[in-house]
């Protein structure tokens, strides 16, 4: 499915200055897609959502809690995070691209589609599928949140005829998205094949650090600093802890690419190369982690 909007062209003229700190930091939707009541606390704080509500809450950096169902998660908000949602009855959403362009350039941009299922009826739409108790707006980066619809057009800079612009969708507001897009209203209620499973937190598996057997012994050296900083990230709780592992990753991930590019060096070794795809970091960089569920 495609939906084509006219997109306003205007001249670049400048950046302002102090856009560093995205507008939704510390912005959380706590969500209750379900059709039933729930109580979860946050923290300290005890809510009450009605089915098919939410509710917005400002957490800031640091240690936080969520307990619903007799189960608690317990994440960390980062400093230069984009907020995100909380997802006491791991729900699942979904992520949906869409289309802009000029007029008489419809046909130069097409989202990649993809075949999902929602309670057993296929939609061949460009949509992701996004899952988590705790969901960072930075690490699916959709454009627009639960509670920003798709605006009818966008503003695009110099030269640039199309864009495509995403957003996160509850279950329900999913459906009714499409049905609307679609004109098919009414269609996925009147074939669905209700779950009749109850709602279920996943655990969070440990996190397994591989350091590839690199015959290069500095290259080693320095893949085994990055996960060491990797794993004080995960106990970071105060923006200045934070800050501050983040400048020293900076340096060591630039000292880890500058050994394994150095021809030159007696350590080198090409088998290497492929053993460097298999290395990989968890936390490093995200706006929020979860650490326990």
């Amino acid at each position: 499915m495609k939906k084509f909007i006219v997109a306003t062209i205007i001249s670049f003229l400048f950046v302002g200055c102090g856009l560093d700190k995205d507008p939704h930091a510390n912005e959380f939707i706590l969500d209750n897609p379900t059709d039933q009541s729930i109580s979860v606390k946050v923290d300290d704080a005890q809510y009450k959502l009605a089915p098919l509500s939410r509710e917005k809450l400002t957490l800031e950096v640091g240690k936080h809690s969520m307990q619903w169902n007799n189960q608690t998660t317990e994440f960390v908000v980062y400093d230069g995070n984009k907020g995100g949602v909380l997802n006491p009855t791991n729900s699942t959403y979904y992520k949906f691209n869409m289309a802009y362009a000029m007029e008489g350039h419809e046909n130069r941009v097409s989202p990649l589609e993809h075949v999902i299922y929602i309670d057993s009826i296929e939609y061949n739409v460009p949509a992701d599928i996004i899952k988590g108790v705790v969901i960072d707006n930075g690490s699916v980066n959709a454009t627009y949140s639960l509670d920003e619809p798709f605006p009818e057009e966008i503003t695009v800079y110099g030269d640039q005829t199309k864009d495509i612009k995403s957003k996160l969708f509850s279950k329900n507001d999913f459906i009714n998205f499409i049905e609307k897009e679609t004109d098919t209203k009414g269609y996925h209620e009147e074939n669905k094949i209700k779950s009749t499973s109850a709602p279920t937190t996943e655990k969070v598996e440990p996190v397994v650090y591989e350091v590839p057997n690199f015959k290069n012994g500095k290259l080693k050296q320095a893949a085994e600093k990055l996960v060491e900083l990797d794993k004080a990230y995960a106990k970071a709780y105060t923006a200045s802890e934070q800050k501050s592992i983040m400048k020293d990753y900076k340096k060591a991930w630039e000292n880890y690419v500058q050994i394994s590019i150095d021809k030159e060096s007696k350590e080198y070794d090409p088998n290497d190369v492929d053993l460097e795809s298999k290395f990989k970091i968890n936390n490093l960089g995200k706006g929020i982690v979860v650490i326990s569920e």
